[in-house]
């Protein structure tokens, strides 16, 4: 079945293009392919259909995470948003059927011509009812066919829990399709690590190509690891060379991929059979089935030519490989590899608007504790794996969505949640054991750092369920007062048990609110809001829920507000210096405007504005 369905793909893709035919095969394809991403913990990474990952980009403008460490958010506005520890990687499988040698790529930089299934993405995040504590928060499955008839199913699976949130496990189900037995096969994981892309990317390039292989790379076989970190800290450099920028060191963490279980090989050696790291710009071409035999590209995938091998502690532009053999392969035998791909390294609050005299101190931690934590984080993968997916001890759920309310009037910001205190059961203890909450905050970027804006909200303290919590709306709301005029915010609140485990930054907000705007300087952007307004659509705050607000004024100005029929019902006065002015709905007179539709106007000395109003009551 799976070889008709590979001939029939064949026959489909090329039956109008046979002129090309004979030179493509086996080599490359255009295609572009179809991705799911984990987004859930601390590391990010896009998964392929066509067996690679990692997307720098992904299709034509764009951009999708890399290994993206800190994580997030979705949507990135180009290459100079991620924090990419790695531009791209791949699977080659090579072997011998019948005596004759074959090599097949599927990445990092050439694609096998082969049958690509649909993907699959499964959400089992510790907030849901359904939640299995006995698999991944995020499982993604690839599968496809390689030109070389070999089936491989390749299976991704992330977690957001603290000290779980650093790695991604990868799980390779490689089948061979062909009635014949695959002699000396191997397989390889191959990664274009790059620690310093960023870096590379914010300084838009300095000199030469191999000025930029600045990524110090390693070896260790105790942990059958290779990883990698940018080596340059030219914080003295005036341009800001290097990983460091604006006070910021741009990549604080070390990059690794290590293997996780593999069988023994057919000659009866541990696993992986070969650890092998590459310039890749000064070698890129020997790595291509373009220009070279299969035959060449086999040796390298076997560990039968190291001829272009970098030492470990070199600094390169690394293209690394770790392969897996030899094996026999009989007809539908199946074998299954697991590795684990990985960041860690200095804390994102650590390494931001530092001075000058901090530099170096931090510099040195980098070095010095990055390789330690990476090797920690990769631990922790493999205690994971081999306790078949399951935790010793589970952190709470963090309240699944945040409402955020911005309330001018009052210069606020409200936030609103969904209890989970009463319906989580933790799945070791099967106790309902969630104590507080944490509330935090930043005004800098998705990433953080946070800041805590309140330590505790006590979930059965009676003080706490006075002050927090909404009996009318059965939710807890917090209200933070405590905000700057013109500062966009973004919040997370976490749940913390009796053991004092607490959950991740699961619910941020991936668009930052402003509850005070700057004053503008035109009324192009004038908006009002909520409009229509209703009840339900109002700001529900005590004594504000009439409120209508007009943003993005200039001050001063004067709004205006008029009946259908043109009668003027209530005129405001904005002298203040920020962009907001809000409205009770009550007219001049004091009495309540009835239900309809309203017209606005704003005069300032900048230009003027017009608009209508719905009111449902």
């Amino acid at each position: 079945m799976h070889q008709e369905k590979l001939n029939l793909a064949y026959y489909m893709r090329f039956k109008n293009f046979l002129p090309i035919f004979i030179i493509s095969i086996g080599i490359s394809q255009i295609r572009t392919p179809e991705y799911e991403l984990h987004n859930r913990g601390n590391l990010w990474d896009t998964m392929n259909d066509d067996g690679t990952h990692g997307a720098h980009p992904n299709r034509l403008g764009e951009y999708n995470p890399s290994m993206d460490w800190p994580g997030g958010p979705t949507i990135m506005g180009g290459p100079f948003d991620q924090r990419s520890y790695l531009y791209k990687a791949g699977v080659w499988t090579g072997g011998f059927i019948d005596g004759t040698v074959f090599l097949s790529k599927n990445g990092p930089d050439e694609f096998d011509i082969g049958v690509f299934d649909e993907m699959e993405k499964e959400l089992n995040y510790i907030e849901m009812p359904s939640f299995n504590h006995t698999k991944a928060e995020q499982t993604i499955i690839a599968s496809w066919i390689t030109s070389r008839n070999i089936s491989i199913k390749r299976i991704s699976r992330s977690w957001s829990f603290r000290g779980y949130n650093d790695f991604i496990i990868i799980t390779y189900e490689i089948t061979n399709l062909n009635p014949q037995t695959i002699n000396d096969f191997y397989f390889g994981s191959v990664f274009l690590l790059r620690p310093s892309l960023q870096d590379h990317n914010n300084h838009n390039g300095w000199n030469d190509a191999l000025s930029r292989a600045d990524d110090v790379v390693g070896i260790s076989t105790t942990n059958k690891m290779i990883y990698a970190h940018d080596g340059t800290g030219a914080f003295d450099y005036t341009s800001g060379v290097g990983n460091w920028r604006d006070g910021s060191l741009l990549t604080p963490g070390f990059a690794g991929f290590a293997a996780l279980d593999a069988p023994i090989a057919s000659n009866g050696l541990e696993q992986p059979g070969n650890y092998f790291l590459s310039n890749y710009i000064l070698h890129n071409s020997a790595f291509q089935l373009s220009n070279n035999t299969e035959q060449s590209l086999y040796n390298i995938l076997s560990g039968n030519d190291l001829s272009l091998a970098s030492a470990s502690g070199d600094t390169i532009d690394l293209m690394a490989l770790m392969s897996f053999g030899p094996y026999l392969l009989e007809n539908q035998q199946t074998i299954s590899i697991s590795i684990v791909e990985a960041v860690n390294g200095l804390n994102y609050r650590d390494v931001i608007n530092l001075d000058g005299s901090e530099m170096i101190n931090i510099q040195n931690r980098y070095v010095n504790e990055g390789l330690d934590s990476l090797t920690s984080t990769i631990q922790n993968a493999r205690v994971l794996f081999n306790n078949d997916y399951i935790l010793a001890h589970y952190p709470p759920p963090s309240p699944p969505k945040i409402g955020l309310i911005a309330s001018p009037a009052e210069q606020s910001i409200k936030l609103i949640w969904e209890p989970v205190e009463n319906d989580w059961v933790n799945p070791i203890t099967g106790r309902k054991d969630i104590e507080k909450y944490i509330i935090y905050r930043t005004n800098k970027e998705f990433i953080g750092p946070y800041d805590v804006v309140k330590n505790r909200i006590r979930v059965h303290k009676t003080f706490d369920l006075n002050a927090y919590y909404n009996n009318d709306i059965n939710k807890w709301q917090y209200n933070d007062s405590n905000i700057s005029l013109g500062v966009s915010y973004y919040y997370s609140i976490t749940a913390v048990d009796s053991t004092g485990r607490e959950s991740w930054f699961t619910n941020r907000n991936e668009v930052p609110l402003q509850a005070v705007s700057e004053s503008k300087k035109n009324t192009l952007s004038v908006n009002v809001f909520p409009n229509p307004f209703s009840i339900t659509s109002g700001i529900p705050t005590l004594g504000q829920e009439n409120t209508i607000t007009w943003t993005n004024l200039p001050s001063p100005c004067t709004i205006s507000i008029f009946t259908s029929s043109g009668q003027l019902i209530k005129k405001i006065d904005h002298a203040a210096d920020v962009g907001d002015a809000s409205w009770d709905q009550r007219t001049n007179s004091r009495l309540i405007a009835s239900p309809g539709i309203y017209f606005w106007g704003v005069e300032s000395g900048v230009g003027t504005a017009t608009g209508s109003l719905l009111i449902i009551k």
